[in-house]
């Protein structure tokens, strides 16, 4: 966490730069999925289209959170902290990266293939434990608040 903290002085204003890029990346994935779909007949809805909203919701919506309840209670301070903000963002970002691997897949015609869909699993399961290990912070930092 030192390394981490170094580069942004506080977890406060990482969680903004993560927001920060999370936006970036939801925003930029939209129009991506727009320029890539224009003019193409979709038989149905495929997996590129929902990348821009799990992007801004899992990335950039709950890392603007992250942010009020560490101002508010001192995330940082658990033990168990730098180990959730490395396994979320570790399962947000390989969750995202596979959907938009998928999602290009099914717009090119090629389907979805197993084992993509199995490294989709994991990320699923960081992401899991992640926002397990965030209630656990959570938690134990609320005890002490008291």
């Amino acid at each position: 966490m030192e390394l981490i903290m170094k580069d942004f002085g506080s977890a406060t204003k990482l969680f903004a730069y993560l927001a920060l890029g999370y936006m970036v990346a939801g925003l930029v994935s939209g129009v991506v999925y727009r320029e890539l779909t224009r003019g193409v007949e979709l038989a149905g809805k495929i997996q590129l289209s929902t990348v821009h909203t799990h992007i801004l919701v899992l990335g950039m919506v709950m890392s603007l959170l992250f942010l009020v309840l560490e101002a508010l209670f001192h995330l940082n301070e658990q033990k168990l902290f730098k180990a959730f903000v490395w396994v979320y963002n570790l399962g947000v970002v390989g969750a995202s990266t596979l959907m938009v691997v998928t999602g290009l897949r099914e717009l090119w015609g090629l389907g979805e293939h197993p084992a993509i869909s199995g490294v989709a699993g994991l990320f699923h399961i960081a992401l899991t434990v992640g926002f397990v290990l965030f209630f656990v912070v959570l938690l134990k930092s609320l005890k002490l608040s008291k």
